[in-house]
């Protein structure tokens, strides 16, 4: 099959957006170079895969519009109902990127395919599972400090206030982004660094995992940060509307790993030591061969198309 993989801005090994180190992996496993320029347009296609993140920030959307309209089959992978999706059938949009789609839809193409992490959408990859590095650095010496990182959304806030409007124990928020310090003064603030994620959290106590509501509403893999801490070894406090998520995941999480608020992380962090050691049952998890299980699954469903 002639491939070719598009992402909307350039590669980067250093970049913190996980849509890069998605493109990484397809290109690896289809031993593909990635194109992020016009060259997308050069060819004919047997099969165009374009990674999502970073639409408003690429240049080169007319070109892909092209490659679009010249492919047979054309899969959109993403990792976060958040980012901007792909563009429908139906769309309205007036520019040449959103035009393709309608005008495949009317050409009789074939429809394009989404790869997420979303179940129910055309393939289930669950792409987070890509940030599982295993260091186990963790050490049950640290401070009993907490630390949380994630990007802010309005729809978290509810969930922010809980843990961060008063916080119980020593908290560190890690973000670029500003806000969590004006809205919450009493936590500790550090950037987000560009590179050794897993050591920096392999530093502190605990660490809080939290999600958006509407990841509660329907099954979502487990975010990045999940493998991330659980890399480091770190013990992981989960918010309990996350738990059926979660298990539904095929983690099973005991009472004592659930946190409903501020003050029950005063008791999870004193039970840290053994929560730490329970969660290493999660380590024996083949978490990247079942990304490669899956990927080659949907991309056997084109072939086979």
């Amino acid at each position: 099959m002639k491939i070719k993989i598009f992402t909307f801005v350039k590669p980067s090994l250093t970049a913190t957006q996980f849509s890069h180190k998605i493109a990484r992996f397809v290109s690896e496993q289809l031993d593909v170079p990635i194109t992020h320029d016009d060259s997308i347009a050069s060819e004919d296609l047997d099969l165009l895969i374009i990674v999502a993140g970073g639409v408003p920030f690429c240049q080169h959307l007319p070109a892909l519009a092209k490659a679009v309209l010249r492919s047979e089959h054309v899969v959109y992978c993403t990792n976060d109902y958040a980012t901007t999706k792909l563009p429908s059938a139906y769309n309205r949009g007036r520019s040449p990127y959103r035009a393709a789609f309608r005008l495949r839809n009317k050409r009789g193409l074939h429809q394009p395919r989404i790869w997420s992490t979303i179940e129910g959408n055309d393939d289930y990859v669950n792409w987070n599972a890509l940030a599982w590095q295993p260091e186990f650095t963790w050490s049950s010496k640290n401070p009993g400090r907490l630390f949380y990182y994630g990007s802010w959304r309005k729809r978290r806030l509810p969930s922010f206030d809980l843990f961060f409007k008063n916080p119980k124990i020593p908290t560190w928020i890690a973000n670029n982004s500003g806000r969590f310090e004006e809205r919450y003064p009493k936590c500790n603030h550090v950037r987000l660094p560009v590179t050794g994620m897993i050591q920096l959290m392999s530093e502190y106590g605990a660490g809080l995992y939290i999600e958006d509501p509407k990841s509660h509403a329907e099954f979502h893999s487990p975010a990045c940060r999940f493998y991330e801490m659980l890399s480091a070894g770190l013990p992981i406090a989960f918010h309990s509307p996350c738990v059926g998520m979660l298990e539904e995941a095929g983690y099973t999480i005991p009472k004592r790993h659930i946190v409903s608020n501020a003050n029950d992380l005063r008791n999870f962090m004193k039970q840290r030591i053994r929560i730490a050691k329970e969660q290493t049952e999660w380590h024996e998890r083949h978490h990247s061969d079942e990304v490669i299980a899956q990927f080659d699954r949907a991309y056997w469903r084109i072939q086979c198309q």
